[in-house]
């Protein structure tokens, strides 16, 4: 890139100006070493370039609240994620479990996994039962920037290695 713009340079320096004046003109060289900024101002409000994760498709739209089914017909709701969305680091989940009605007592696993990098995170999530088929998720660990999916499976506390149903949240970290 360097090389092409020195060399734009150089050509317009030697080229005679449209006037029939011999000597460079100034105003094209400056206009090609002069940096272009990414962010621009419009009506006092900054337009930032490009995100990261701007042109991810597989990601879900963070709602609080959002529902997601299992194929098994059990309904996985991320009640709140603080903060929400997800960031990178540490967020803690409450979710809720029902088939149709909310569903207590269930042995829940949560897997963070970056299916992109192949790997998942670490960092342990404490999953803790509450009332009314919620249970609460944390630390939920998305440490790095990059595309993720957070698996949770169900099964009956009496047969925990049976899983009943599971979902996956995905989510793009940027930031």
């Amino acid at each position: 890139m360097q090389l092409s713009h020195a060399l734009l340079a150089f050509t317009l320096a030697i080229t005679p100006a449209c006037k029939g004046d011999a000597s460079p003109t100034t105003d094209a060289a400056v206009a090609v070493d002069t940096p272009v900024a990414i962010d621009a101002m419009i009506d006092g409000a900054t337009i930032d370039g490009p995100k990261f994760c701007d042109s991810e498709t597989r990601d879900d739209v963070y709602v609080p609240g959002m529902i997601k089914v299992g194929d098994n017909g059990y309904a996985f709701e991320l009640v709140s994620s603080t903060p929400g969305p997800p960031p990178k680091g540490n967020s803690a989940w409450v979710v809720r479990i029902r088939h149709p009605d909310p569903i207590d007592n269930l042995a829940l696993t949560i897997v963070p996994f970056m299916p992109d990098h192949g790997h998942g995170t670490s960092v342990q999530a404490v999953i803790t039962p509450m009332a009314n088929g919620t249970y609460g998720i944390a630390p939920v660990n998305l440490f790095m920037t990059g595309f993720w999916s957070v698996r949770i499976g169900i099964a009956d506390q009496a047969t925990p290695a049976t899983e009943l149903d599971h979902v996956a949240f995905l989510w793009c970290v940027s930031s």
